[in-house]
């Protein structure tokens, strides 16, 4: 089963955020940089995970983020998020970026990572789920 992943990619998990990479977000080699794919995936995390808090929650950490494949501009950019893990008060949150290039049509994997969300109240504090 690893073997056929390996050899034919696809994403794991729901799509949860779909955007295109614009100029504005590129560095000065005109790719898009890191920091700005970070925040979209923290932002589709974020959503799986005030979900299942049923309310506020705040990134911790964020596990084993590795970057594949450069982003260009115009392509089309969409976040998966697996199956949460949870803890007392964390969740962890299996995010994966991958990409459409106009023109060629194949996805791409660009970079996954686990975000590890924690519930809290209004005032900031942790919480259990």
């Amino acid at each position: 089963m690893l073997e056929e992943l390996e050899a034919d990619p696809k994403p794991q998990g729901d799509s949860v955020l779909q955007l295109i990479a614009r100029p504005r977000d590129t560095n000065a080699f005109g790719d898009i940089y890191a920091g700005w794919l970070v925040d979209q995936m923290d932002q589709a995390a974020e959503v799986v995970a005030t979900t299942v808090a049923k309310g506020r929650c705040a990134t911790v950490s964020i596990d084993s983020l590795d970057f594949m494949s450069p982003i260009p501009v115009g392509a089309k950019i969409e976040i998966f998020a697996g199956q949460p893990t949870l803890g007392r008060s964390s969740i962890t949150v299996p995010i994966e970026a991958w990409i459409t290039v106009p023109g060629e049509g194949e996805l791409i994997k660009v970079t996954a990572g686990d975000w590890v969300m924690v519930a809290i109240t209004k005032a900031g504090h942790i919480r259990a789920l």
